[in-house]
């Protein structure tokens, strides 16, 4: 007889965005759980591509 499904987590939010999809991509980009280092890189990309942005509208 099969155990019981194990009920699905929950992602935290992001403590900037508050956004469960930026908490996912940090996650992807995670290497040896260095989830800091992860999350510095995706910040720095999102400030960037804002940048651009702002420069071309």
């Amino acid at each position: 007889m099969r155990s019981k499904k194990t009920p699905t987590k929950k992602i935290q939010l992001d403590p900037i965005y508050g956004s469960e999809l930026v908490s996912k991509i940090i996650n992807g980009c995670m290497l040896e759980g260095k989830k800091s280092v992860a999350a510095k890189q995706i910040y720095t990309a999102i400030d960037i591509i804002a940048e651009n942005q702002a420069k071309t509208a």
